[in-house]
């Protein structure tokens, strides 16, 4: 039987340990405008990553996403950290797989979507003022991106 704990973390951080599961998706009040992939949330996710690779480097991570995206800078960094994972990290996505949960998606070593997911790929969209240099820096960035 799971212990306090672990249903506060499975339930607050997206976080079961236990089954080396990591969780994205929003919950709470649909009136709020919060994304899936913020920092808190990717930071929860890395650090998660990291310990379950040390305990079982052997024994797959899965991560199971339902995301209409997020910040870009934490996907990436996510992204980045997936690649990096001493363990295999399988991609679980269902309902909606959009924006910066694609880059995530194409992180992991295997992906399976659910047969009613709907992914989402973009350019990125951008508002942009101030002086020429500031436009200038601001278009490289999002190219990169």
């Amino acid at each position: 039987m799971a212990t306090q704990t672990e249903l506060t973390d499975l339930f607050e951080y997206g976080v079961d340990l236990k089954n080396r599961k990591i969780y994205f998706g929003y919950v709470g009040d649909s009136s709020d405008t919060a994304t899936d992939f913020t920092q808190t949330s990717v930071e929860f996710a890395v650090r998660a990553l990291h310990r379950m690779a040390v305990e079982n480097p052997n024994k797959p991570i899965e991560l199971h996403v339902n995301s209409v995206g997020g910040n870009p800078y934490d996907a990436m960094r996510l992204h980045d950290e997936i690649l990096s994972c001493s363990a295999q990290v399988k991609f679980y996505g269902g309902g909606s797989i959009m924006s910066s949960a694609t880059w995530v998606m194409c992180a992991c070593d295997e992906r399976y979507l659910y047969q009613n997911a709907t992914v989402m790929c973009h350019d990125g969209s951008e508002e942009c003022a101030g002086k020429h240099t500031d436009l200038q820096i601001n278009a490289g960035e999002s190219k990169r991106l």
